[in-house]
């Protein structure tokens, strides 16, 4: 389960997500990704992605017993947060994995890096 933050513009981390989406393996097939309110990623995913992932839309989750739903929903064995900024999700939703059962809890983080001296 692939988890984007709330967005209302396409930009580095869904592209990301979509490179990662073409090299699983297929035995790692229908990855879920789950999008915070609007559905920024399915208008970019080519014909294949779209036939193969699963995207959900959903209002960003509030509290705890929000998140915990969430991820017991599918029940899926991997959740990967995609940051773009340090407080995009918080505490509650990779506790609400743990709480889940999700034995594996990724975070990538996306950042613009600094830039080089003169």
């Amino acid at each position: 389960m692939f988890v984007l933050p709330k967005s209302t513009e396409f930009g580095g981390h869904e592209r990301h997500l979509l490179d990662l989406l073409h090299r699983l393996p297929e035995s790692l097939l229908p990855p879920i990704v789950v999008c915070l309110d609007p559905d920024i990623i399915t208008a970019r995913m080519d014909q294949a992605q779209q036939g193969q992932a699963v995207v959900k839309c959903m209002k960003e989750p509030r509290s705890l017993w929000d998140w915990l739903q969430i991820t017991r929903k599918d029940n899926p064995d991997t959740a990967v947060f995609h940051y773009s900024w340090i407080e995009t999700f918080p505490w509650q939703a990779p506790v609400a994995c743990v709480l889940a059962g999700i034995r594996r809890r990724i975070s990538i983080q996306h950042l613009i890096p600094t830039p080089l001296p003169h």
